[in-house]
């Protein structure tokens, strides 16, 4: 994906979307994996990967609590 700009600001646009649909005051970290998951310009078998790989990043405590406090509000645009 650093390769390609594109594919990374439809990811953005849909997990902005996601979150829009359910009603979330700021994108989280489903949101980006739900965009992820249905995006198909990346292969299938890549997007578990991602997916898989962000889910399990992110499963500390202190890493979810850095993810949220640092994911940009949009609610008030």
């Amino acid at each position: 994906m650093q390769y390609n700009p594109h594919l990374v600001l439809s990811i953005l646009e849909k997990s902005f979307a996601f979150a829009s649909f359910h009603e979330h005051e700021k994108v989280d970290l489903e949101d980006i994996c739900d965009a992820i998951s249905s995006c198909n310009c990346i292969y299938e078998s890549r997007r578990e990967r991602m997916v898989s790989k962000l889910r399990g990043k992110f499963t500390e405590p202190q890493d979810r609590s850095y993810v949220k406090s640092n994911i940009i509000s949009f609610s008030q645009r």
